[in-house]
């Protein structure tokens, strides 16, 4: 087949997958096909480090809300908007991302924010008040419960049932 009609193809076969035309392992068939097993590399590194990168910036949120809430010394109505754009960004990634592993670690890195952000609300608005700290995570848990129903995250749904287990053991014991 001579060069031209070839890549002719390979652009033709990037677009149906770009537009989803056809079920990407097709896609990915007919390219390494007509690539002869060459040029489909790039493009799958490439993408594995733009995911890398995602996962990475997404997982740099939880210890920068550690390090802001425990080590520095940044007034609570300050630290709150920024906890609160975190939240925001990893909902709206959640959302918006393709990859459902990147989703995944979207939405479990926005209840890990929010679970710190009521824990430390909690603290700041009744200091000392041991009750009133595992009433929050005990709300915390309930929303993971049903984030877990509504959302069908098993994740979700089984990290709230045990957390809502240890609490009242915790609570007995």
């Amino acid at each position: 087949m001579d060069h031209k009609r070839k890549e002719t193809i390979i652009n033709e076969i990037k677009i149906w997958k770009k537009s989803k035309l056809l079920p990407e392992h097709y896609c990915d068939f007919l390219l390494t096909l007509y690539t002869e097993g060459e040029g489909q590399e790039t493009e799958s590194s490439s993408k594995g480090y733009k995911q890398f990168f995602i996962t990475l910036l997404l997982l740099v949120f939880v210890p920068i809300t550690l390090l802001v809430i425990y080590f520095t010394e940044i007034n609570f109505v300050l630290q709150m908007p920024i906890f609160i754009i975190f939240i925001i960004i990893c909902i709206f990634s959640a959302f918006f991302l393709k990859n459902n592993f990147l989703k995944h670690v979207a939405l479990i890195v926005a209840a890990l924010i929010f679970l710190l952000i009521s824990l430390e609300s909690s603290e700041y608005f009744f200091p000392n008040n041991q009750n009133f700290l595992l009433g929050t995570v005990f709300f915390n848990c309930l929303i993971w419960v049903a984030a877990g129903i509504k959302m069908g995250k098993i994740y979700f749904l089984i990290a709230g049932i045990l957390g809502m287990l240890s609490l009242i053991v915790s609570l007995f014991i």
